[in-house]
């Protein structure tokens, strides 16, 4: 078992555990718990002190959601009944509308809220364009529970597993502002789910740790369908190899543009990320400069070579160096640029006729651009604050 936390007042002890992807939950009376426990009186847990709401994105990651094995029903839903004694709201997702429409329908309060999402990046961004269409008002706390395949935004924020994410769920007395960052996306684009269009996306489209095109984008795309998500994360090795079998070549310009300047980097591209991140996964430095607790992002592209033989050996080496305490930023392949609160991101795509050259990734959903030859993407920060609605996160 691990110590998860150790209430004082009423001196109970609790930890847990996980085997083959089951929790359990123990619980004992003490007064002088063990080393590991993290002691916090549950008056002053900002859990505690918030109307709460848990949102359960059952098919992310291993989809272990809405069972009698989930993380819910075997810990956090014991804990609220049985010791802390806090009435909650749980939505478990039916459909990929699911958690937006929950967060549009979030009704104003003067009391701030806590949601609490086990899922990854995607479900995170879903429930941060649903509060970006929602005309009501308040502040909501966000407390991530990484459950999903792509969990960058947890790892930023210093939870690097499950375990970690309810220790910090359970004890945490602070919160901090939450950056979102907006893509003001061609008319016509369209969402794709599992390689399917699914509908129109929002023209402004909301993100907290990446926007991509080229490889990256295209990595995720073609990863996600039903045929190879059964593979687990052996599935982007396979997609990897699909994309290496083409030309990674994408062309356009990217202009940073403030009042002063213009600072432009020209394609064509096969790597292309905006990102306010550190780590998309645990080595992988991205972007060694990023903090998701500071308002700027970064750009980083990797242009462009022609290869007699395709392997994309030389975006291979540049993803190398990303492990490599993030050295490719160094290397002369590579343009690394931040973006600052003052500033804005203009991508302008050409020759997008060829269906795979329209796909961008938004925090791992999939959307891509209506079929035209040029088309344009003005990417900027929002701050914390969505409309009537103030963003905040765990800390």
């Amino acid at each position: 078992m691990r110590p998860l936390f150790y209430e004082k007042n009423s001196q109970i002890a609790v930890s847990v555990a996980e085997t083959d992807g089951v929790w359990t939950l123990s619980t004992s009376k003490t007064i002088s718990p063990e080393q590991g426990y993290v002691a916090v009186s549950k008056n002053d847990s900002l859990i505690t002190n918030r109307e709460v709401y848990v949102v359960d994105s059952i098919k992310a990651g291993k989809g272990q959601g809405n069972s009698d094995d989930s993380i819910y029903a075997r810990i956090l839903k014991p804990i609220f009944e049985d010791l802390i004694h806090i009435k909650h709201h749980y939505v478990a997702t039916t459909s990929a509308e699911s958690i937006a429409e929950f967060a549009s329908s979030l009704p104003s309060s003067p009391e701030p809220k806590l949601v609490i999402i086990l899922g990854g990046d995607t479900s995170i961004s879903e429930f941060v364009n649903g509060i970006g269409e929602s005309l009501n008002s308040g502040l909501i706390d966000l407390a991530v529970i990484p459950t999903g395949t792509g969990n960058a935004l947890a790892l930023s924020l210093g939870i690097g597993d499950v375990h970690s994410a309810l220790q910090r769920l359970f004890t945490s007395t602070l919160s901090k502002p939450l950056n979102v960052y907006s893509a003001l996306l061609p008319e016509g684009t369209q969402k794709v789910f599992r390689g399917e269009f699914v509908g129109n996306a929002p023209k402004k489209y909301y993100f907290l740790v990446v926007l991509s095109w080229a490889f990256h984008a295209s990595l995720v795309a073609d990863s996600d369908t039903e045929q190879l998500r059964q593979y687990g994360n052996e599935r982007f090795k396979i997609a990897a190899g699909k994309n290496l079998s083409r030309p990674q070549k994408y062309e356009g310009t990217v202009l940073i543009k403030s009042k002063e300047k213009v600072v432009k980097t020209n394609g064509p591209f096969s790597y292309l990320i905006v990102t306010p991140v550190q780590e998309f996964e645990p080595g992988f430095r991205i972007s060694p400069r990023g903090n998701v607790f500071d308002s700027s992002l970064y750009l980083l592209t990797v242009g462009y070579e022609h290869e007699e033989s395709i392997s994309g050996k030389y975006l291979f080496d540049v993803m190398m160096e990303a492990y490599d305490n993030g050295k490719h930023i160094d290397n002369p392949r590579v343009s690394y640029k931040e973006v600052t609160l003052d500033q804005n991101i203009i991508l302008e795509g050409e020759n997008l006729l060829p269906a795979y050259t329209r796909r961008f990734c938004v925090d791992g959903a999939i959307v891509s651009l209506p079929e035209n030859e040029k088309a344009t993407i003005q990417i900027q920060p929002e701050g914390s604050q969505l409309g009537d609605w103030k963003l905040q996160v765990l800390t």
